[in-house]
């Protein structure tokens, strides 16, 4: 714990260490559940950061910089998300597609193989070569 006070400490960042939170939020649940956990975040760092009451410059700079960067979080979490479940429907439908395939093959009958009829000799496509004479 005390390499992630030296890392974020809580009087100069406090809402940093709400950046893990995000995540594990917005990953499982989605975007609304995210910017809900990101206005939160930020209102509670808000509540908890001033140390005079009011918040500064470099503090209120602090919380956008947070604010964006939890937003962009955010929006690839969803992204990821989206994509994982489209992937996942996309497997489901061909799954289904080759058990639709594999019961049609079981419940046809197999073709009988005709014999093929006998193949005919090819003809040579090169030139006819001239006969060579001794001289």
């Amino acid at each position: 714990m005390t390499c992630v006070r030296f890392l974020a400490p809580a009087y100069v960042a406090s809402f940093l260490l709400y950046i893990p939170v995000l995540l594990a939020v917005s990953l499982p649940f989605g975007r609304g559940a995210g910017l809900l956990t990101l206005a939160l975040s930020t209102g509670i760092a808000t509540w908890f950061q001033p140390r005079d009451g009011s918040l500064s410059g470099v503090d209120l700079s602090l919380l956008c910089q947070y604010a964006a960067v939890g937003a962009v979080m955010i929006w690839i979490c969803d992204a990821l998300r989206r994509s994982v479940v489209r992937n996942e429907a996309t497997l489901e439908s061909l799954d289904a597609a080759n058990r639709v395939l594999v019961g049609s093959k079981r419940n046809s009958p197999r073709p009988t193989s005709a014999p093929r009829p006998p193949r005919k000799p090819r003809r040579s496509t090169a030139a006819p070569r001239a006969a060579s004479s001794p001289t």
